[in-house]
């Protein structure tokens, strides 16, 4: 019961900082792929950036994030590096090659050791992002990555 409720806990403040108004970024109406593995900061996330004008297709596992990715073009990725079948690192690894445009990509993670951040960096992820996620922070990086 102690694990399920600092579980429960924990999960509740995966997303801090949500804004009360929206910011104005200039990244607007991008199609985003969402992995993350939690469900409630999965849909939570969803809704805030579709909130902000984005389309956002959510993937709970590595297989899913591969099949969505071939349904259509996407302009960013945004994932979670600890996932049920794998590694955000090896969702990198499978996914880039099959892309036919190079896909600005955001790392969220738990850790945010130096190690960690380059790892991410050297997988193809543009930027990493530790949890709890700062929606503003994850705002203000997407605009960033997609501008380039």
């Amino acid at each position: 019961m102690f694990n399920k409720l600092s579980k429960a806990a924990l999960d509740a403040a995966a997303v801090s900082d949500v804004p009360s108004e929206k910011l104005d970024t200039k990244a607007k109406g991008l199609r985003i792929l969402l992995v993350e593995d939690h469900l409630d900061t999965a849909q939570l996330l969803r809704r805030l950036l579709e909130n902000e004008g984005h389309q956002v297709r959510v993937a709970t596992n590595i297989c899913d994030a591969l099949q969505l990715s071939a349904e259509g073009p996407m302009d960013l990725i945004i994932s979670d590096l600890g996932l049920p079948d794998g590694t955000g690192y090896d969702l990198m690894n499978s996914v880039r090659p099959k892309l036919p445009v190079a896909v600005p990509a955001i790392a969220l993670s738990g850790y945010g050791a130096d190690a960690d951040i380059q790892r991410s960096h050297e997988c193809g992820f543009v930027e990493h992002i530790t949890k709890p996620v700062d929606f503003n922070r994850l705002l203000e990086t997407i605009d960033q990555v997609t501008r380039a």
